[in-house]
């Protein structure tokens, strides 16, 4: 069973608890802005490139790829599962700053197809198997060069 997946975007601006009342202002200041640009027409990704300080998604235009529900803060859960996609929301505040979101797509829960559930497994069978390879390769070319004493 596939559970409901949003793919979102987000600008953040780092304001958490312990920031002073000042600072938390000037973040807030600052994302009102980005969320006017971004009403006013201004390409989202490109923003968050230049202004996120999301330093995980920020370079890559904010993207935050799929998630499911209880993946992310309470607010931003649910707030990103209320937009439809295309829809930008208001300005909000969470334990890691304020944040502007874009939804760009929405995955109902549903039943995964036959060949998903194959596929996947088939991928991860060929990577533990790669892994494994490489493992048993590494632990070959030490025991070329190692010094090994039996005590039994």
């Amino acid at each position: 069973k596939r559970p409901e997946m949003v793919h979102a975007r987000h600008i953040l601006i780092k304001a958490d608890e312990m920031t002073p009342p000042d600072l938390a202002a000037q973040a807030e200041s600052k994302i009102r802005g980005a969320h006017q640009q971004v009403k006013a027409g201004a390409d989202f990704a490109g923003l968050a490139q230049k202004l996120s300080e999301d330093t995980g998604s920020g370079p890559n235009g904010g993207d935050l790829g799929f998630f499911r529900r209880g993946q992310m803060v309470p607010p931003f859960d649910s707030i990103a599962f209320a937009l439809d996609p295309g829809s930008i929301s208001e300005p909000f505040r969470t334990r890691f700053g304020w944040h502007v979101l874009r939804v760009e797509e929405k995955k109902p829960e549903g039943q995964l197809d036959y060949s998903e559930v194959v596929v996947t497994r088939l991928q991860m069978m060929i990577k533990q198997k790669r892994a494994y390879e490489k493992v048993q390769s590494f632990v070959a070319e030490l025991k070329v060069g190692a010094k090994i004493k039996r005590k039994v």
